[in-house]
């Protein structure tokens, strides 16, 4: 089984790469999709955000957390930024190792962790078997930004990029590079030969990566006790059907 991190720069196509690879029966693992839901609407969390923060926090017509107003309010102060992070980081740890533990669990060979922030974060790089970086040149990156968003200003699109960890640094720490410059079947070809390779290398047993996540979740976050026994309890059963099979 291989877990494999998948990243990029804004705008460089990340997330029609991880569109490509469930297209592909890759089930992928998105962090910026936990974040979100951890704070969904009606959840504790989100209450609990609120009431933290009644001057910074506010939530919009839908209901939904208004991240840009409470990110802009943190930003700038480092004693809010921690409480924001105390609040929000076990309920995400809890919720990314748990929807990891599904996926290896429902028997895939390879799951796909899409984490824009994969290299900022320390925790979440130590997860993986390998990285894919998904990368295109500063030109089309600045273009495809501009184009997604038209009221950005040409120096606000780039204080944007310049505001993100380089991206040819990504790319020289990454395992596979998908280069992201041509069409979408020129990078849908690149995708599923990356799958081809990575199922056939996939071979790590999956109660060893069960016992991976377990250390994990005390990576991510040390009061995960619930997700950690949960976790060693599928790794000793999946280590009973690899006896069992070994044994007929």
């Amino acid at each position: 089984m291989l877990l494999v991190g998948v990243s990029g720069g804004v705008a460089t196509g990340k997330s029609s790469v991880s569109r490509a690879l469930a297209a592909l029966a890759v089930p992928v693992v998105d962090a910026d999709a936990v974040a979100r839901d951890v704070v969904a609407p009606g959840t504790p969390l989100l209450a609990r955000v609120l009431a933290a923060f009644p001057h910074d926090a506010r939530t919009l017509p839908d209901g939904s957390l208004d991240r840009r107003a409470l990110g802009a309010a943190v930003f700038a102060d480092a004693g809010k930024r921690r409480r924001l992070n105390a609040l929000l980081h076990p309920a995400i740890a809890r919720e990314l190792v748990s929807r990891l533990r599904a996926a290896f669990a429902s028997g895939a060979h390879v799951v796909a962790l899409d984490a824009p922030l994969l290299y900022e974060s320390r925790s979440l790089l130590r997860l993986c078997d390998a990285t894919c970086v998904v990368a295109c040149s500063p030109d089309t990156q600045l273009a495809r930004l501009r184009a997604r968003d038209p009221d950005l200003s040409e120096e606000d699109a780039r204080r944007r990029i310049a505001a993100q960890l380089p991206l040819a640094d990504k790319v020289r720490q990454a395992t596979y590079v998908v280069d992201n410059n041509g069409s979408e079947e020129e990078m849908m070809q690149q995708v599923r030969a990356l799958v081809t390779q990575w199922r056939a290398a996939a071979g790590t047993p999956a109660w060893r990566v069960c016992l991976r996540l377990a250390a994990a979740a005390t990576l991510l976050h040390p009061d995960l006790r619930p997700a950690l026994a949960a976790l060693l309890a599928l790794s000793v059963t999946a280590a009973a059907g690899a006896v069992a099979l070994r044994g007929n």
